[in-house]
Order: C-alpha cells, then sequence, then structure tokens
C-alpha cells in the first residue's frame, strides 16, 4: 500500500515527482514478488492507496468539498497512467508483458501507517482503545499538531471530543473547525459521489462511513440510486 498523506510539498500542493517517484517503487517491488509466488496460476500485483483524508487536511482542503472531488481526481488519473507506464516499462525490461493493476481498497494496514482508510473521510479525530489491559488515547496527528501551532491543544478538548464524537461547540480556531470533519459530519451522497470516482479508477469495493444514526437502508438506497444513475 502507498500511503499519499505526506506527498504533500511544502503544505500547499501534491508533491506530484515524490509520489512518481514512491509508485514506481511499489510496482517494482509488487512485480517482484509474482516472481517469487508459488501460485499454479498467473498473478499480478495490485497497488492500494491510503491516507487521501489526511492529504487533504495537510492541504487545508475540506473533505466534503468541489476542491476535494478535483484533487482525488487529478491523484487518481495520475496513479492509474503512471502504474501502468512504469509496469509497461518495467515489463519491456524484463521481457514479458505489463502484469501491474491498480486497486483502491481497504487495508488493515492504514492502522500501522496511521493513515486513513483508501479515500474515505476521517473516521475520529479522538478515540480510546485498549492494549492488553492498558487503555490508550489516540488523537489524530495533524490534528493535534495544528492545535498545538494555534497554542489550542488540552486534554479537555481531547476528553470532550471523544464524548460527542465531533467538534461542535469545542473553541478552536475556525480553520481548523472547518478542514476536520469526520466521516458522521459528511452527507452519504457526497461520500458516494467520492467513492464513485474512486470506482471509475479502480478495482476495489466501495466504503461508506455512515454514523450511528443512519439506518442501513438509507445507506442502500442512495447506494442503489448512484448505480443506476451511471
Amino acid at each position: 500500500p502507498r500511503d499519499l498523506e505526506w506527498k504533500v510539498r511544502y503544505g500547499e500542493q501534491v508533491d506530484w515527482e515524490r509520489l512518481r517517484r514512491r509508485l514506481r517503487e511499489s510496482v517494482h517491488l509488487l512485480d517482484n514478488l509474482i516472481d517469487i509466488c508459488t501460485l499454479p496460476v498467473p498473478a499480478r500485483s495490485i497497488l492500494s492507496l491510503m491516507g487521501f483524508a489526511d492529504l487533504l487536511v495537510q492541504l487545508k482542503i475540506r473533505y466534503d468539498s468541489d476542491k476535494a472531488l478535483q484533487i482525488a481526481r487529478e491523484i487518481l488519473m495520475f496513479v492509474k497512467q503512471d502504474v501502468k507506464k512504469a509496469g509497461d516499462e518495467l515489463g519491456k525490461h524484463r521481457g514479458m508483458k505489463n502484469r501491474s493493476n491498480i486497486a483502491i481498497m481497504y487495508s488493515p494496514t492504514h492502522f500501522i501507517a496511521q493513515a486513513t482508510v483508501g479515500f474515505a473521510p476521517i473516521g475520529s479525530l479522538a478515540r480510546k482503545h485498549m492494549l492488553d489491559e492498558t487503555e490508550l488515547i489516540d488523537v489524530h496527528p495533524y490534528f493535534a499538531q495544528m492545535l498545538r501551532q494555534e497554542g489550542a491543544f488540552s486534554e479537555s478538548i481531547v476528553k470532550k471530543i471523544m464524548e460527542q464524537g465531533s467538534l461542535k461547540g469545542v473553541f478552536i480556531p475556525a480553520w481548523i473547525k472547518r478542514i476536520f470533519v469526520t466521516a458522521r459530519e459528511i452527507p452519504l451522497d457526497f461520500q458516494l459521489r467520492m467513492q464513485a470516482l474512486v470506482s471509475e479508477f479502480s478495482e476495489g469495493a466501495v466504503v461508506l462511513h455512515a454514523g450511528k444514526d443512519v439506518h442501513a437502508e438509507e445507506a442502500m438506497h442512495l447506494a442503489l440510486q448512484d448505480f443506476k444513475s451511471r
């Protein structure tokens, strides 16, 4: 998997050259894995991406915005084209057909990388979890970093966010509150727009993160509407 969130140059724009280098390295690595694989049938490599929502907050762009959709399309087009090109060049060098493909999908490794899932929104800004018998508090790293830069970070803020699951009524700089929106605050129809865009360029499944007050029937209805409209 490739993590998009740190592919930002000077905190202002996507570092396309750095992303290209990492994609080339990934394609080469995955192709090497095919060579050592003992499967009896032809295999192909699958490259998954993660950390898009983290990239957006670094760029200070709100997830549920037209600008976010624009950047998502630019990244997906870039990745798909560059992965194919890298695979073609590698295949020519090795005397074989390009075996590389791309999929944007859920990967459990995002926990290790401390990145958001694929192109899905941020799940939570602060949460508790248990490690053996120890209670740990996990705060979104960029949220904590930006609050500290503004001198606004405190344990009381973290506690309130964990209690209510959002920034409603939390007194922090407005620009931080504007860009740090979580899945439960983003309308399902917008999430479908984002995931439909992802599905244009990938073979991965659509991932929706709904709040507890959203019924499964509502999510299914919106997903069917989106499917029929294509």
